[in-house]
């Protein structure tokens, strides 16, 4: 069996490219200028996951049943008359009953293996179809078990954590959202902290803590000198106006 790499997985219209999608449709219905970089965070972490090779996951099965939901995920939609679920490549009537066909082959890959290996990235899958099929309880809780076993420089750490802040946001629990983020704001190595913070400091600005607000972008620029989120920063400090 030849080697897949991550980046040629990740050249297809999968859950990370998704993850991009979202962030755009949540930039457009919000207006919020602060969310742009999350856009451009998605991009990044698809070159970082890029180099490793599904080789290097903790067992052949699990690349193996990864390389298998992933057909499903990729499978063309040709509506119900000439649906052939079975067939190889297999084809499905419409987009959901295909992300439902491929979440339950990641949800058993993540229940075979765990939250390492290939366990970890059918767990992200997973959440994330969770999330499009509107199942949001369940696709929060796979998302938060997963990034509670990763560590802060994981880079599906940072995804994980955005999608959970925003479920969270879109039923009105800023504060929770507000927590979740913090996550990735205490870490000090973790991957894409500045985005976090940004983020969290509208969600402050959101609830009327403009002094809380304050303090993270009055400390951006030096805690995050390579940013390139110092100049929205910036204007996000300046239109809080003087302090009290």
């Amino acid at each position: 069996m030849a080697k897949v790499t991550r980046k040629e997985l990740l050249k297809q219209d999968d859950a990370f490219l998704a993850a991009a999608s979202q962030s755009a449709q949540w930039v457009g219905s919000h207006r919020a200028p602060v969310i742009l970089a999350v856009v451009g965070a998605v991009a990044v972490v698809l070159a970082a996951w890029g180099v490793i090779e599904l080789r290097s996951y903790r067992t052949q099965r699990g690349a193996t049943a990864l390389e298998a939901a992933l057909t499903i995920l990729n499978a063309e939609v040709v509506g119900e008359e000439k649906a052939a679920p079975s067939a190889t490549p297999p084809t499905f009537a419409s987009e959901q009953v295909k992300w439902r066909a491929a979440e339950e082959r990641f949800s058993q890959i993540a229940r075979d293996e765990g939250l390492h290996g290939a366990g970890v990235l059918a767990a992200f899958y997973s959440g994330d179809l969770r999330q499009k099929l509107g199942d949001n309880g369940p696709a929060e809780a796979q998302l938060t078990a997963l990034f509670e076993a990763l560590q802060p420089s994981d880079s599906l750490f940072f995804l994980a954590v955005e999608r959970v802040a925003y479920l969270q946001e879109g039923r009105g629990e800023l504060k929770q959202a507000a927590l979740t983020w913090q996550r990735l704001v205490d870490g000090t190595d973790a991957f894409y902290a500045d985005t976090a913070s940004f983020e969290l400091a509208r969600l402050y600005i959101k609830q009327g803590e403009a002094e809380q607000a304050r303090r993270l972008l009055e400390s951006f620029e030096a805690k995050f000198a390579s940013s390139p989120l110092r100049e929205k920063a910036a204007d996000a400090l300046a239109q809080l106006g003087p302090a009290l």
